[in-house]
């Protein structure tokens, strides 16, 4: 009954607003703009506000905050999160990866799309309900157009559903936007065009210097970070990122500054030929860059390479906004946010005096299978995987996995920076955080959360997916021509499942189906 009441609250709001499609075809079509910047924590845009200027980062304002109430937060459920309205217990993207017939695979591994190349199978295929792409293509019978564009497949996939006319990710393998083919049999003429103007080739000389001024980083950044120079870029400035075109440049690329450029490039060319918002429709923009996720990973929150890497992306984002101002005039409205945030590194922790540990997955495998071992014997590898806050055990015949994954979990919640370890059968008596992460189908046996300012991690130096503050507070803006703040939201914390039901506001639309919460903003007419 409460999901009803909500419903008819939203649907009140939206008859408010319904002369705003027929204004929007009068005037030529509107544009309707989600940025995700993958890992942006609230804490960045107060850490180097002063550098934004009084348009704010990207042009687009002030930010509120925002609070993910899952337990772990992650770049596959978290889009998923934004483009739907629900969280993975509903969507179905737990992780980046997720079990499937009991093995656990990547969650954009869809046996129905085909990547262009016909290499990879790279789909939506994985959740379980519409986005408002999906929405949006059924409301308007196929009338308007939604584009996605990420370096990420599934930072695009996750926000375009299956509905969306196209879905752009980076092809590792050639240095190029690609697709699947679950939405076209090959690029489009503009994307073609746009690739052939500006091949991978043009970054092979790039070195990454430092956009500002030194005293901004004395003064915002470690002088030196730890660092996992996954990329050969060392550990001072500049980073020569550019080298001969192949595998290790196109990966280098991500984690420098040219992956912001190739996306919002993309995106504006995009817009332009697919006419999007000059049609006479309401049309549907989705974008994720990733950088300051890559770099974040390899060299912590308070390194120079991810404030340099922020203010670029400022500067990126507020041509790009500028411009589509200038083509659309009053007709664009903008929404950003993130998918998630990250925990600073053990070092940077440690060295302001708090208690920094980074706990690698390896020790948690070891601490699982000692006590396997013990409580049902030797068995040749138990774990298929440990990842994300995620735990997959290998089935054995001659074990029941229920006492093996409580097993498991028992051991690993005594691990003394552990704050919960969950088995699956168990899960449905804990905390809504919890649940919220959890899908019983596809969340494997265990689930673990570390305390507050401990990295889990692997090869990176920092890393994200808890429910704490440093991972989980994202911020939002907006600029929304007609629309502002709902006035009982003001100085609250915003919950992401309502970018959903707010960009369906903005594109004059009921929310996606298992959209519940109110939108954010309401119509400036509204008393």
């Amino acid at each position: 009954m409460m999901q009803i009441a909500v419903r008819r609250v939203y649907l009140g709001v939206l008859l408010a607003v319904a002369p705003l499609g027929s204004a929007a075809r009068a005037q030529g079509g509107k544009l309707v703009v989600l940025v995700v910047v993958d890992q942006l924590r609230y804490q960045d845009l107060l850490w180097a506000r002063e550098q934004f200027g009084p348009g704010g980062f990207g042009g687009l304002g002030q930010p509120v905050q925002a609070r993910y109430r899952t337990a772990l937060t992650h770049t596959a459920p978290d889009h998923a999160t934004l483009s739907t309205g629900t969280y993975p217990d509903v969507h179905g993207v737990v992780g980046n990866s997720l079990v499937a017939d009991g093995k656990p695979i990547e969650a954009i591994e869809d046996p129905n799309c085909e990547n262009w190349r016909g290499t990879r199978h790279q789909g939506p295929g994985k959740l379980l309900v519409p986005t408002v792409a999906d929405e949006l293509k059924l409301a308007t019978l196929g009338r308007a157009r939604s584009l996605a564009v990420a370096f990420k497949d599934r930072g695009a996939l996750f926000l375009a559903g299956p509905g969306a006319d196209l879905a752009l990710f980076w092809d590792y393998d050639t240095g190029e936007l690609t697709s699947s083919r679950c939405y076209a049999s090959g690029p489009p003429g503009w994307l073609a065009e746009l690739q052939r103007k500006h091949p991978v080739s043009e970054w092979k000389d790039y070195v990454w210097t430092l956009s500002r001024p030194e005293a901004i980083y004395a003064r915002l950044a470690e002088r030196e970070s730890a660092f996992a120079d996954s990329y050969g870029f060392g550990g001072q400035f500049p980073h020569r990122v550019g080298r001969e075109p192949g595998k290790s440049l196109f990966t280098a690329l991500r984690a420098s500054p040219p992956s912001t450029t190739i996306v919002l490039r993309a995106a504006e060319a995009g817009v332009s030929g697919m006419r999007l918002g000059d049609r006479g429709e309401t049309d549907l923009l989705m974008i994720s860059i990733s950088g300051l996720d890559y770099i974040g990973h390899a060299y912590g929150t308070a390194s120079r390479e991810r404030l340099d890497m922020l203010l670029r992306m400022h500067d990126g984002l507020s041509e790009f906004v500028s411009r589509l101002r200038a083509r659309l005039k009053g007709r664009v409205s903008f929404v950003l946010s993130a998918d998630h945030g990250a925990t600073p590194s053990a070092q940077t922790v440690t060295a302001a005096r708090l208690f920094g540990v980074e706990l690698q997955f390896s020790t948690l495998e070891s601490a699982a299978v000692d006590a396997l071992d013990k409580q049902f014997g030797r068995h040749d590898k138990w774990v298929d995987l440990i990842d994300d806050g995620v735990l997959v055990l290998r089935r054995f015949p001659d074990v029941d996995p229920v006492r093996a994954a409580q097993t498991a979990a028992s051991a690993i919640a005594m691990v003394p920076v552990i704050w919960r370890a969950v088995a699956a059968a168990d899960m449905p008596s804990q905390d809504l955080v919890l649940r919220h992460s959890f899908h019983p189908s596809r969340s494997g046996d265990v689930m673990f959360v570390q305390v507050p300012l401990v990295t889990v991690t692997g090869p990176d130096i920092a890393s994200h997916g808890s429910p704490w503050n440093e991972d989980a507070l994202v911020p939002v803006l907006f600029a929304t021509p007609g629309f502002r703040l709902r006035p009982a939201l003001q100085g609250g914390i915003l919950d992401p499942i309502q970018v959903a039901p707010t960009l369906s506001l903005l594109l004059g639309i009921a929310p996606p189906s298992a959209a519940f919460a109110e939108p954010f903003l309401v119509a400036e007419s509204a008393r």
